[in-house]
């Protein structure tokens, strides 16, 4: 099964796949493009252009394509359109978003998991101060009408939205793979 783990930065992502290979031995754990872009080379800018965030998705894809069929991902294609479109609202430039939903549409039915998390207040984790909070929520914003809304038609996986502790969100999706 393929599961990835979706939300905007700080909403716990990286510590629930971390939990979640600890509890599913057998499966793959492929981190966040951005950090693994990173690890071989790739500097970012802060925050990530909207074009940064367009290689974040093709790797992304990539990812998904060579992954084995047991596999966690910290972030999924999904994750890239809301980022960017996040930004196009802050930054008020045109963004056409058609390309990306159409790539995206085709690799999510390789998803069978699609697990979101929500900001909660207060933060489960802590937020650095100097973190863009406004970035932050309207990623989550955004987010939400992707995936939980299905506001563009894209999302074909199954989707769980969770709050809650990192052992609450475990156990409620070990309960999940148990039922299937």
């Amino acid at each position: 099964m393929r599961i990835a783990v979706s939300g905007t930065h700080f909403s716990g992502k990286s510590t629930l796949v971390q939990a979640l290979g600890k509890e599913l031995p057998g499966y793959e754990i492929y981190d966040e493009p951005y950090w693994a872009l990173t690890e071989l080379g790739r500097q970012f800018s802060d925050p990530p252009t909207i074009e940064e965030f367009e290689e974040q998705l093709e790797y992304s894809i990539a990812l998904i394509k060579e992954s084995s069929a047991n596999a966690i991902f910290d972030r999924c294609p999904i994750d890239f359109l809301g980022y960017a479109l996040a930004v196009a609202e802050i930054d008020a430039i045109e963004f056409d978003s058609e390309t990306w939903e159409s790539r995206i549409a085709k690799i999510t039915p390789s998803i069978d998991l699609l697990v979101f998390l929500p900001l909660e207040h207060p933060d489960r984790i802590p937020v650095p101060a100097a973190e863009d909070r406004l970035l932050r929520e309207l990623v989550d914003e955004k987010l939400r009408e992707l995936i939980i809304e299905n506001a563009r038609h894209i999302m074909t996986a199954k989707a769980l939205e969770m709050t809650g502790s990192v052992d609450e969100r475990v156990k409620e999706i070990r309960q999940y793979l148990g039922r299937l």
